[in-house]
């Protein structure tokens, strides 16, 4: 992924692992969130989706 990304933009997505464990978690063993997980994880989705648009607009034209 690094030959085709710059690491600054897969980096942040590393952060996601343990809401994907959590949503994992809940979905498939049917586990109870308590709020503090739930709040935790929409402030991490959150923070990586401002990272990625802010990323995204200050990208420079790709080359052709």
């Amino acid at each position: 992924a690094l030959s085709a990304f710059d690491a600054a933009t897969v980096a942040p997505f590393s952060l996601m692992i343990p809401v994907i464990g959590l949503a994992a978690g809940y979905l498939i063993f049917d586990e109870r969130l308590t709020p503090a997980e739930v709040t935790g994880s929409l402030l991490i989705v959150a923070g990586v989706f401002i990272h990625v648009v802010g990323t995204a607009r200050r990208a420079p034209p790709p080359l052709p």
